[in-house]
């Protein structure tokens, strides 16, 4: 009876450790201002990404873009329109260090890109006081790329 018993308790934790492993999601590492694509079996019915300030995704037909925003971790389930699940993975977004620098000074650290020049850029840890007036130029240049800047110019003087 004892060894029933034993074989019965083992036969449940290996069950249990499959069913657990199932549902484990596959790693994904996405770089930060990146993208990475991911292909599907169908194309799904339903993506739901845990936290979408760390990643969000974009999805065309069964492709779907996965953007990494901020350092973290987050998980991006997949479903079928039936609601079954296509794919599940766990995602890490980590910083794309390939060409940074970090430079560490009293004050705090400042990171630049550099290829081949180095150029001051930003990322979460960044010292304020560095990063403050690089955020302005970003946000300048945009407003300049889509506009808004041009909108906002006082139009010339009719002519008298």
């Amino acid at each position: 009876m004892k060894s029933g018993f034993w074989s019965l308790l083992a036969g449940g934790a290996m069950v249990f450790m499959a069913a657990q492993h199932a549902y484990a999601g596959q790693p994904l590492i996405v770089q930060t201002d990146k993208s990475q694509l991911i292909s599907v079996s169908a194309e799904p019915g339903a993506v739901v990404i845990g936290n979408p300030s760390i990643a969000d995704i974009t999805v065309n037909g069964k492709q779907i873009f996965v953007h990494g925003h901020a350092f973290g971790d987050t998980n991006l389930l997949v479903l079928d329109s039936a609601g079954n699940q296509l794919a599940n993975f766990d995602i890490t977004v980590a910083n794309s260090a390939d060409n940074n620098v970090a430079l560490f000074k009293p004050d705090g650290r400042r990171t630049y890109t550099c290829a081949p020049l180095c150029e001051s850029t930003m990322l979460p840890g960044d010292q304020i006081g560095f990063t403050g007036p690089i955020m302005q130029l970003g946000r300048e240049k945009t407003e300049f790329a889509t506009g808004k800047k041009s909108a906002e110019a006082a139009a010339p003087a009719a002519p008298q």
